[in-house]
């Protein structure tokens, strides 16, 4: 039996990191991989222990770049032949990551069915497919295509340890304690529906001081950053954390005491890591995307158009209101800052001294 295997899973961030349960679960199995993903995301995919070798996919450069582009794909593709890999895994289900699998040369070329992929058409390139329901959750869905491919069971009942290394070594070979770091809020996401109204992001730092908590809000870009300068105001024991490499990231969300946070990659992140988190849901599925991990809490709006899974909020009802004041969007008018801070509350007292 071929023990490594190519794995394709480009992105977005949190796609990465839902494909980490699967592969701690695949190596228990005794398999390996390398993996093609997205240049952004290299460091994070080198971060797993059952990862040998990242092979970085810059598809949107290229494009941008034709000059450099075109002869980096076609060093791309013959960097993929020379390894002769025999078996490929696509977990992405597109046709660019199809194009990949394909490319690779591999004579087994594993993926989801035409009914399962995100784009069905990128089946056609695969000798075996699986079929995997969209009503599971995004780590369970990966989890049973790498099962189905590799031929283990998987009982989806029991959840998967996932132990991450990353480059910076013994500075993260202590385990950190609830007492240790601050509360880390993680307000930045590519969906505008996904975030959380700046007005109540106020009301909740103002609630979370005054219990106590030292409070950073971590920023991926430079009008986040403007953002959560906004929202830092004057208030002390608040400090808007300029943006950095991914992987400095990845050390404060690894020391955090707890980590509040809309649905994006980072918050995915600190719940795998097994910090206390806090995920706040609107527009996307609890259920299908929710914050996975042993101190991971999620709190969803029951609003009646919640969840819509749009980019953009698209309510066009009457005007919402949230700490005394209008909100957008509407959703999050049934996701206070008290509900937040009383659940912070039951979830530390569950987090390890």
């Amino acid at each position: 039996m071929t023990r490594n295997i190519l794995l394709v899973k480009l992105s977005s961030m949190g796609d990465v990191v839902h494909s980490f349960p699967a592969l701690s679960e695949a190596a228990s199995k005794g398999y390996r991989f390398d993996w093609v993903v997205e240049e952004a995301f290299a460091d994070l995919a080198a971060a797993h222990p059952a990862v040998d070798r990242v092979i970085p996919f810059a598809l949107r450069r290229w494009r941008k770049q034709l000059s450099t582009g075109v002869p980096e794909l076609v060093q791309f593709v013959r960097t993929l032949r020379a390894e002769g890999y025999e078996q490929v895994l696509d977990a992405q289900g597109l046709v660019k990551s199809a194009f990949i699998t394909r490319a690779s040369g591999a004579p087994v070329r594993m993926g989801l069915d035409r009914s399962s992929a995100r784009e069905g058409s990128a089946s056609l390139v695969y000798t075996r497919a699986a079929a995997v329901g969209w009503e599971l959750h995004a780590i369970d869905r990966l989890r049973t295509l790498f099962a189905s491919a590799l031929d283990y069971t998987v009982d989806l009942h029991v959840p998967v340890t996932v132990n991450i290394e990353t480059p910076v070594g013994d500075a993260l070979s202590t385990t950190p304690t609830a007492e240790s770091g601050a509360t880390l809020l993680i307000h930045g996401t590519t969906w505008s529906s996904k975030e959380y109204p700046e007005v109540a992001w106020l009301d909740l730092v103002e609630r979370l001081t005054t219990s106590g908590h030292q409070v950073h809000i971590l920023s991926g870009s430079a009008d986040e950053h403007a953002r959560a300068l906004r929202i830092v105001g004057s208030t002390p024991d608040v400090q808007a954390i300029e943006p950095s490499s991914l992987m400095s990231a990845f050390e404060r969300i690894r020391t955090a005491r707890l980590v509040i946070g809309v649905d994006s990659g980072l918050t995915h992140l600190a719940a795998v890591l097994g910090r206390p988190v806090i995920g706040l849901y609107g527009s996307t599925s609890e259920e299908r995307t929710g914050a996975r991990g042993p101190l991971a809490a999620n709190l969803a709006s029951d609003f009646s158009c919640a969840p819509c899974l749009r980019r953009d909020c698209t309510y066009a009802g009457p005007q919402q209101q949230l700490s005394g004041r209008p909100i957008t969007p509407a959703c999050y008018a049934e996701l206070n800052p008290e509900r937040i801070v009383a659940t912070a509350r039951v979830l530390l007292k569950r987090a390890p001294g």
